[in-house]
């Protein structure tokens, strides 16, 4: 009997999933503010991956006399796959500086050679703020190997920097957009020197937003007073029709280019959530002549104050299926799950339960998924510093959930067994 007890018991635990993963947190933790935004793979000289590159700001705390100042940098860090730093690469004067995109750079063969960061002309906080952006090449030790203007005259903000790809899919140019000082958008396209191609103003929309770039297109996302518009353009910049217009008030979207289609994914509220105003994701797939060819809508509620990010998922350059990143409204957990390449929504491949944690980019890579952003330090920890760069290592664990229902029912089940047990126990000492 006591054998039968101890094996139904093992089972129990055996089908007693723990939905949560195990990870590695890494942080820099050297100074105030730390945060990375971006996160690209990273590179050897032979060409193959050896680590993961994160890019962000830091804040330093000056001390002057009898003042004290903030001291905003850039930085860029290479991490080992077991988050180890191998280099780290800062930039800046003591005046406040920003980074607004960085991308791949590559040599004649189109080989990766280094980073390229797109920044604010770095200054000394005696001097006026130049209005002047800058592209730094960094090479693949971490070290500056030169640094040149943009070139564009009266730009407040990049937005976004995007490499593009010819007919062979290599790399041979990058197209930049953002907003200009005078309330229009731009775009400009940039060979591999970053020799400017062309350069395009935008007076009827104020900013660009996102832009993705296929074979044949180009779709750019455009916001004005919080009023979301999806254009087309041809590969020259030239607006050819609007695809949409007509955006939810609380939907915040996004756009991903699959070969000649596109992703458009984002928040809505159309759909029941177990908050009364909350909102909860979709996925919109369109073709290139701008006709829809699936949809999709979670069930699950969603933190709007938190990023959504969808990413592909290949495997030897064939797409698999598509990971969309974003935060449980209900519990706050960071959730991935995977999405077929017809719309269907599997199973979750990510449960994270930390309230401290604040994703701003996640990049998968086989059986492991990496993290960027910031930790906010817990009260009850004791920290060097209340906000520190975030290096999230993440095993792929099987995550199972229960539905409610479901729950119920097993816990009866359970009670069931345990009842018998106690049955079979209590006749056989009756019939002794």
């Amino acid at each position: 009997m006591k054998k039968l007890i101890i094996c139904l018991l093992s089972f129990l635990l055996l089908f007693t999933p723990n939905v949560y993963a195990k990870d590695s947190v890494y942080s820099l933790n050297e100074h105030e503010d730390e945060e990375f935004f971006h996160l690209l793979r990273g590179y050897n000289e032979e060409g193959t991956v050896s680590g993961f590159v994160a890019a962000g700001h830091f804040t330093k705390k000056v001390q002057e006399e009898d003042k004290e100042y903030d001291d905003i940098q850039v930085m860029l860090v290479k991490y080992k796959k077991n988050g180890t730093v191998l280099w780290n690469y800062q930039y800046g004067k003591s005046g406040e500086d920003s980074l607004y995109d960085f991308v791949y750079s590559y040599d004649e063969e189109h080989h990766v050679n280094g980073y390229l960061l797109f920044v604010q002309e770095t200054y000394e906080k005696e001097e006026e703020k130049p209005n002047r952006y800058m592209i730094l090449f960094v090479d693949l030790e971490g070290k500056l190997v030169s640094e040149a203007p943009c070139n564009l005259d009266n730009v407040s903000m990049i937005r976004q920097v995007i490499e593009l790809k010819d007919e062979d899919d290599q790399p041979n140019s990058y197209l930049i957009i953002g907003k200009k000082s005078h309330n229009v958008s731009f775009m400009a396209k940039y060979d591999l020197s970053f020799n400017l191609l062309w350069n395009k103003e935008y007076t009827d929309y104020t900013d660009f937003q996102e832009v993705c770039v296929n074979k044949s297109s180009i779709v750019v996302l455009t916001e004005k007073e919080k009023a979301y518009t999806l254009l087309r353009m041809n590969l020259d910049g030239d607006i050819l029709s609007t695809i949409k217009d007509d955006f939810e008030e609380k939907d915040h979207p996004h756009i991903l280019s699959i070969d000649d289609h596109f992703i458009l994914y984002g928040f809505t509220s159309e759909v029941k959530v177990t908050q009364e105003d909350g909102v909860s994701y979709y996925l919109v797939e369109y073709n290139e002549n701008n006709e829809i060819e699936w949809e999709t809508v979670g069930d699950v509620s969603l933190n709007q104050e938190q990023i959504i990010q969808l990413k592909p998922i290949t495997k030897n350059d064939e797409l698999l299926e598509y990971q969309l990143l974003y935060v449980n409204g209900d519990d706050n957990s960071i959730e991935i799950v995977r999405i077929g390449l017809d719309g269907v929504v599997y199973n979750k491949v990510k449960k994270i339960r930390n309230n401290y944690y604040h994703i701003n980019s996640f990049l998968p890579n086989g059986n492991t998924i990496y993290f960027v952003g910031q930790i906010n330090c817990p009260d009850d920890d004791n920290c060097d510093f209340d906000e520190n760069s975030l290096f999230l290592v993440s095993s792929e664990d099987k995550v199972i959930e229960v539905k409610e229902k479901d729950s119920n029912t097993i816990l009866i089940v359970i009670a069931g067994i345990f009842v018998f047990i106690f049955l079979i126990v209590f006749l056989r000492r009756r019939k002794k």
